[in-house]
């Protein structure tokens, strides 16, 4: 029977192994409070849900896409990440001319003529995938089976990944030379997508200074891998969290109105300027949304020291779950930065303008 009760237990997971990790990137990175906390919700929520042929159950973890110019942390966020959990951890670049095997591994001939399988920088619990959209499109494919199974395949066999599996991966803005937007595919199967702001003045000074005043006793492990799939499982099990009915029409409001903006007199100026579509795919939302929406939630309700979804949750979620779905089609942006408007002058300012009306619009209806 579910129960929508904040009990001893649910308190002592949250103090003790899910709000550390939160501080713990605090004191390691100067400001982003939206970033850090997004990104130690996606470390313990339930995202991706699958299963395989021998009916074992697989809870992918709310992996994470941080975007913003360079310079701005993200990759210091998620190296801090990394040091945080005592577990495996690796790192990957994004190159123009990377190969699949170079994130998966490889099989190998030895001089015996027998083989050997090398694997990737992918078998870790924590994947710091930095600058992906710089990888071509058969090295973004190769993330799609590790994230969306937990497993991916070498030579015609499957291994499967650590537990848990966590990427959190970082790109940057579409406007800069050598990147190109990922893939559909690929983009879906991310929980959040992020965007690290400006800091400042007083961040500024104060990164210059805990850079100088460097401290190794803050890159020391808080949790490890079976604290964290314990609790994934326990906050997971409907007999620990409720979700309404309530809840859930919230998360398919939302996705209506992404999905059918014309039907709720959304983006009507804009849309009223296009003979194209607005977004590269229809509906741009996503079954797989709904998992993702409802899964950030419960973390979201959670920081709240609740065991039950409300409204307000799904909404203070909404933007950077669908920002990375929401996909613009390109001659649609063409024609709308061209009409000057001072509310969007880039791909990016457009984006968070169409995502702030639909929050909005949420909200109101």
């Amino acid at each position: 029977m579910s129960t929508s009760v904040w009990t001893e237990k649910h308190e002592y997971y949250f103090s003790n192994v899910i709000k550390p990790i939160e501080e713990g990137l605090s004191r390691i990175m100067v400001g982003q409070k939206t970033v850090i906390r997004r990104v130690t919700q996606g470390f313990f929520a339930v995202g991706q849900r699958d299963f395989n042929s021998s009916g074992i159950r697989f809870l992918g973890t709310g992996h994470s896409l941080c975007e913003g110019a360079t310079g701005t942390g993200k990759t210091v966020l998620c190296k801090a990440m990394s040091c945080l959990l005592a577990g495996k951890n690796n790192r990957v670049q994004g190159v123009p001319d990377g190969v699949p095997s170079d994130i998966t591994g490889c099989e190998i001939i030895l001089l015996t003529g027998d083989t050997k399988t090398v694997k990737g920088p992918i078998f870790c619990n924590v994947l710091l995938a930095d600058e992906i959209n710089r990888w071509p499109p058969k090295v973004q494919a190769a993330f799609n089976q590790a994230l969306a199974e937990g497993e991916v395949t070498i030579g015609g066999e499957t291994y499967k990944l650590n537990k848990p599996f966590f990427c959190l991966a970082t790109q940057n803005p579409t406007e800069q030379k050598g990147t190109s937007e990922l893939a559909e595919a690929l983009s879906d199967r991310f929980m959040f997508g992020l965007v690290t702001q400006e800091t400042s003045d007083n961040e500024k000074i104060a990164i210059e200074n805990r850079t100088r005043n460097f401290n190794p006793e803050l890159f020391k492990p808080l949790v490890n891998s079976e604290q964290i799939n314990e609790v994934r499982e326990f906050f997971f099990d409907e007999d620990n969290f409720y979700v309404s009915d309530e809840a859930k029409a919230c998360c398919v409001k939302v996705m209506n109105l992404a999905n059918h903006p014309e039907e709720y007199n959304l983006f009507t100026e804009e849309l009223s300027l296009l003979t194209e579509r607005l977004f590269k795919q229809s509906p741009p939302v996503n079954d797989r949304a709904m998992l993702h929406l409802v899964g950030a939630a419960m973390m979201e309700a959670a920081w709240h020291r609740r065991a039950y979804i409300l409204p307000k949750d799904v909404y203070n979620i909404t933007a950077d779950v669908l920002r990375i779905r929401l996909m613009l089609e390109e001659s649609a942006v063409f024609t709308l930065l061209g009409k000057n408007d001072q509310r969007y002058r880039t791909k990016t300012e457009l984006r968070e303008y169409i995502l702030g009306s639909i929050v909005q619009k949420a909200i109101r209806s």
